[in-house]
């Protein structure tokens, strides 16, 4: 986490959600997942809610976010996060005015992969069953973003959307497809 954080907003991340050039950036992770990626974008100055839809992975993130307040080292950037749990969708549809940015990461196996990820990715992988709705969720999240949708995906991965995205950030294990609003 701190390499990545030291990376600051030049990291393929940071750059695909447009840190940088917009003050006071509202991110919605809509997959929060085990909130590292959520973490660096609100170390790096993001107001970030975290969505998971997964109970014990909620309860999780909730219980992680609260000894992150009372932890003097990192209650600033714990400060500019919010955890909700329950399902994104109704964030995305409620949410006045919009989320700047949705960042969706859903799982996907790496094609042709042979070897298995590492323990917490596998664990991830298993209680997910493959997120087969996340075209679904990028769609809405399309229709409801503010600015633009970053999308992890493998390198070789198809892309969620039915369109074009507007540029791809690539680094060696990961891509980011982003699809911004004109």
């Amino acid at each position: 986490m701190r390499r990545r954080i030291r990376g600051g907003r030049r990291q393929p991340l940071a750059r695909a959600c447009g840190l940088g050039r917009i003050d006071s950036l509202r991110i919605l992770d809509a997959t929060a997942g085990y909130g590292r990626d959520a973490f660096v974008l609100a170390a790096l100055g993001a107001k970030v809610m975290l969505s998971e839809r997964l109970p014990p992975l909620a309860d999780a993130l909730v219980a992680a976010h609260a000894q992150a307040l009372d932890d003097p080292a990192i209650c600033a950037v714990a400060a500019r996060m919010t955890v909700s749990a329950g399902d994104s969708r109704a964030l995305m549809q409620q949410t006045q005015p919009p989320f700047d940015v949705i960042y969706l990461d859903p799982m996907y196996a790496p094609p042709g992969q042979k070897a298995l990820a590492k323990a917490p990715m596998e664990a991830l992988r298993h209680l997910t069953d493959g997120d087969p709705d996340a075209r679904e969720l990028a769609q809405l999240a399309w229709e409801h973003t503010g600015r633009r949708v970053v999308i992890k995906r493998s390198p070789k991965a198809p892309t969620l959307l039915d369109r074009k995205p507007s540029f791809i950030l690539k680094s060696n294990r990961v891509r980011y497809d982003v699809y911004v609003r004109s």
